[in-house]
């Protein structure tokens, strides 16, 4: 099955028959050399057995007869059990004449049908190593006695050296830092429940210590996160010091048990009895070769680490699934697994802060718990009968009832010896709890790892088993996290950003000057009451308040860029002027950008929008729209995206549909990703992600193959002429938006227009006839946003693949 095996019943793969193997084949994990059948790497991805759907208790001939006719038929319905794939699949022959060897896999719909992507979980599940590690350490190889066919000419689909020049951009993209002394890791938020967003990333929840690793000079040192040196465990010390790069990653130190899942407990006994496999399981870099990688987005931190990190079965790249959470967590739930971890894409890593754009969401059958006393031991079992066990809710200590089971007399007496020092005279609760043995209490500071049946309606854990210590907690910890829960559960859904200034709006109400403090700096809000937009009664303060609602999503279109300033200091009615340099009129916390002509030689200083205070200063400033560059200063003359900017004069504007929808076409049949919104003014803005690594002259000479396309397609009712006259009653399809220092509205940005338009991203699927610029305006943007998310994310993705891209427009151009 070329693409692996799809468990979403929607979709249906390529499955080809091949020739007979030998039987000892099951077994093998290694390299098949070329000119062997089979040439090329490979894992054991999945084992287990099958049986046919249609037959039951016929005997081995009986059963074999059956398989044979279904397969003869050219359909055949099986049910697997193996330790990944599960439940019903049919093979189903293909319609392909030209090639009988074909047939098609899909899976049925039953209690194991998901729509997360199981291929994400790419490691054997004998060796634990992916097809990656196994190439570049393979251990074994197979001979075959017989001989592959004559391979048939292929075309490469990437120029070499490629991955190379996009990590460099990457990398570029980081700040110059020499080694840091310290690092601090950044911290997981507890989430509700698991969520679907095409925003967010998923990853598995391991249960281990939290690891940072330094790599300086091909010495390796690992620290937990509170600073306490985990050097004991030397076989991952060892494999990280033979890598040959500086960096410091982010990570999970797991003992995996025999059927390859996290175990606490042997982690914990490791160091003195060695069971089971050690592992890292890196899932971040913070610093790479004399960059400081934090304030990139987190998927191209990803990116970068999947790169950088050498192959090794110790040390290993901790991948993710995208936009899926619900069904990533229920696969989890299915393995047995302590839970999923969502992580926005675009999250910068805060060292130290407890951040909602990493959230935790645990298996409900898995929980830490403060151990609050114990009862006396009783028959043969010394020292501790059961731990009585406390959880912190809304920041108030609660019992939740006892465990005695899942320790043996060495961790009986490990764990009995450190609570010793904790002894009190009273309990730590606010009602003493029933205990069935006489009780000891302890001041509550020590953390373990509880999994349990369910919880019941009074809160107590039904057969709960303890896991270990978390020497790597605190109480005060999970105290302080809920407390930040509890004041965070009647906000905002889990999977929607939170704006980190949510005062704002009261600190302005019914006053016509206002001063807020916003990430430490004083910003004097004036002439609050002015109509900006007199006819609607909208005001500067409602004006304002619009911004601190989206500032969550804009600023990761606003981050970083200068701004060309156009000022509407009495509103959309009073006289407006662009300002472009601010050198000398800003306050010394604004960052500004020294710019010089390369026509004229003039100097200007942009400013820069770093931040949630500078976004509203420029507000403030009687902005009412926000024009960044396409580029960032750390990159100035290579811009994040292309425009296609459809600026209709005259004509309906379900031709400005028609035309969007075209540009689509070409983009998508030359393999480019587009992202579309309104302007918030006429017309329609297409995006195509660069991802930094094109200049603007590339990006304008992109744009213009695209409108001449178009052009060519829609002749009657498009045009390509800069001269308004020669274009009348036509759309303009302006390709040199993207020149150096131009500007366009960026993403959520109000316009100076009647009923306060926004320039809103749109689904693809809403382009269609009837779609109108009134639609999204100041007092429905903040409410779409939180039912869809932010369907620009894609845009400050990766970018596309210019060279391929143009070659397929190249061909596209010949054909027309």
């Amino acid at each position: 099955v070329p693409k692996g095996i799809s468990i979403d019943p929607s979709k249906k793969r390529l499955a080809m028959m091949v020739e007979d193997h030998p039987f000892d084949y099951k077994d093998f994990e290694g390299i098949i050399p070329e000119g062997n059948y089979g040439a090329g790497t490979v894992i054991i991805w999945d084992r287990g057995t099958y049986e046919p759907v249609g037959i039951s208790g016929a005997d081995k001939s009986e059963t074999e007869k059956f398989i044979r006719s279904r397969l003869h038929k050219g359909e055949l319905k099986l049910r697997l059990y193996g330790e990944k794939a599960r439940g019903e699949f049919v093979l189903v022959r293909s319609r392909d004449k030209d090639n009988e060897n074909a047939w098609l896999l899909y899976k049925t719909v039953d209690e194991f049908s998901e729509t997360a992507d199981i291929t994400a979980l790419d490691r054997s599940v004998v060796s634990g190593r992916t097809i990656e590690e196994v190439a570049k350490s393979p251990g074994k190889t197979w001979v075959s006695n017989r001989k592959a066919a004559k391979p048939k000419k292929v075309t490469m689909g990437k120029i070499a050296g490629h991955p190379d020049k996009r990590l460099q951009s990457l990398l570029g993209e980081g700040k110059k830092q020499k080694f840091p002394d310290t690092v601090s890791p950044m911290l997981a938020t507890l989430g509700d429940e698991a969520f679907d967003d095409p925003n967010w990333l998923y990853e598995i929840k391991w249960d281990g210590y939290r690891t940072l690793a330094s790599l300086r000079g091909g010495v390796a040192s690992l620290t937990s996160r509170k600073n306490i040196t985990l050097n004991k465990f030397q076989p991952i010390v060892a494999a990280l010091s033979g890598f040959p790069d500086d960096m410091i990653l982010d990570g999970e130190l797991v003992v995996l048990d025999e059927e390859g899942h996290a175990d606490f407990q042997l982690l914990q006994s490791w160091a003195r009895e060695q069971r089971g496999f050690l592992c890292y399981q890196v899932f971040d870099i913070l610093w790479y070769k004399g960059y400081d990688l934090t304030a990139l987005p987190l998927i191209k931190r990803k990116k970068i680490l999947e790169q950088v990190l050498p192959a090794s079965e110790s040390v290993r790249y901790c991948d993710h699934v995208e936009a899926t959470g619900k069904d990533f967590y229920r696969l989890a739930e299915r393995w047995g697994i302590e839970g999923i971890i969502a992580k926005k894409k675009q999250s910068a890593y805060l060292q130290g802060a407890r951040s909602r754009d990493w959230l935790k969401i645990k298996n409900q059958h898995f929980m830490e718990a403060v151990i609050t006393g114990f009862t006396a031991g009783r028959n043969s079992r010394k020292y501790i009968g059961a731990l009585i066990l406390g959880q912190y809710v809304a920041g108030e200590l609660r019992y939740i009832g006892h465990s005695g089971s899942g320790m043996d007399d060495k961790t009986i007496r490990s764990v009995y010896q450190k609570l010793q020092s904790l002894v009190i005279p009273a309990t730590p609760f606010a009602v003493k709890p029933v205990t069935n043995m006489p009780a000891t209490w302890v001041r509550p500071e020590l953390v373990c790892e509880i999994k349990y049946q369910e919880m019941t309606r009074e809160g107590i854990l039904r057969i709960p088993i303890f896991q270990g210590i978390r020497s790597d907690k605190t109480a005060k910890e999970l105290q302080e996290e809920s407390l930040v829960n509890a004041k965070k559960s009647s906000a905002s859904p889990a999977d929607t950003p939170v704006a980190p200034t949510g005062e704002i709006a009261g600190e302005m109400a019914d006053k016509k000057q206002a001063t807020i403090y916003i990430n430490g700096k004083g910003l004097a809000l004036t002439n609050l009451d002015k109509l900006y937009w007199p006819t609607e009664g909208i005001s500067k303060r409602r004006m304002l308040q619009y911004y601190e609602d989206v500032m969550p999503y804009m600023l990761a279109y606003m981050r970083n860029r200068p701004q060309s300033l156009n000022r509407f200091p009495n509103g959309v009615e009073g006289k407006s002027f662009y300002q472009k340099d601010v050198r000398g009129k800003v306050p010394e916390w604004i960052k500004t950008f020294p710019y010089t002509s390369e026509n004229t030689g003039g100097k200007k200083d942009f400013l820069v929008c770093t931040d949630e205070a500078s976004l509203l200063y420029i507000a403030n400033l009687g902005c009412i729209e926000m024009n960044p560059w396409h580029s960032r200063i750390e990159k100035p003359a290579f811009p994040d995206w292309c425009v296609v900017d459809l600026d209709p004069d005259d004509i309906h504007f379900d031709k400005v549909v028609i035309t969007a929808q075209v540009v689509k076409k070409v983009l998508d049949a030359a393999g480019a990703s587009s992202f579309v919104k309104t302007s918030g003014s006429t017309g329609l803005h297409i995006y195509i992600p660069l991802g930094g690594h094109y200049t603007y002259d590339q990006s304008r000479i992109f744009a213009e193959i695209i409108a001449n396309l178009v052009h060519h397609e829609l002749p009657e009712f498009t045009s390509v002429e800069r001269n308004p006259a020669k274009r009348r009653g036509k759309i303009y399809i302006d390709y040199l938006q993207n020149r150096n220092i131009q500007t366009i509205a960026a993403p959520y940005s109000l316009r100076p227009k009647p009923g306060a338009t926004a320039s809103a991203p749109l689904h693809w699927s809403e382009v269609r006839k009837g779609l109108a610029i009134s639609q999204f305006h100041i007092d429905n943007m903040k409410d779409r946003i939180r039912n869809e998310g932010d369907l620009f994310t894609g845009v400050m993705g990766e970018g596309i693949d210019l060279d391929r891209v143009l070659m397929k427009l190249l061909e596209l151009n010949e054909a027309f």
